[in-house]
């Protein structure tokens, strides 16, 4: 944990003119931000631990590189709650493992490189700030620690630090705050 707050110390301030996409934007969804809600206020829970640990530990998949361009540009949809309930809710699946490890192994995409500036250029929530210095300090897992060390340790990718350092930045989102606050 030391090495992450280090991590974390290092980041500076970066500022960008890139449109948000919609997933950030979604409003008027009950059911999304209940979703929300369970998934960030989920504590003492073994189930939760496995899941985190079997969602950075995938391996190998195709398909992964489209179905992140397409879980992204969902609009307006009732398929969009359901595919977010959906993704949430996946437990013992081999193709759930599959699908993640890409999301940490893809490197030469713009597209993708985009898609993860779009969704992590969101600004302003306190509360947010705080839920993400727990993500940081969970501690019950050896292998999540060391997982999300490496994680912040990601060098090769100049535009990849710049990822990191706005989703660390996140300020104030009314829409969000009042969302984890319920």
């Amino acid at each position: 944990m030391e090495k992450i707050s280090f991590a974390i110390a290092r980041l500076h301030v970066h500022h960008t003119n890139r449109p948000l996409i919609r997933f950030p934007q979604i409003r008027n969804s009950h059911k999304f931000d209940n979703i929300l809600i369970w998934f960030l206020q989920i504590r003492n829970s073994h189930k939760f631990d496995n899941i985190l640990i079997r969602f950075l530990q995938i391996r190998n998949s195709h398909k992964f590189d489209n179905i992140l361009i397409w879980f992204l540009q969902i609009r307006n949809s009732h398929k969009f709650d359901n595919i977010l309930i959906r993704f949430l809710q996946i437990r013992n699946s081999h193709k759930f493992d599959n699908i993640l490890i890409w999301f940490l192994q893809i490197r030469n995409s713009h597209k993708f490189d985009n898609i993860l500036i779009w969704f992590l250029q969101i600004r302003n929530s306190h509360k947010f700030e705080n839920i993400l210095i727990w993500f940081l300090q969970i501690r019950n897992s050896h292998k999540f620690e060391n997982i999300l060390i490496c994680f912040l340790q990601i060098r090769n990718s100049h535009k990849f630090e710049n990822i990191l350092i706005w989703f660390l930045q996140i300020r104030n989102s009314h829409k969000f705050e009042n969302i984890l606050k319920n």
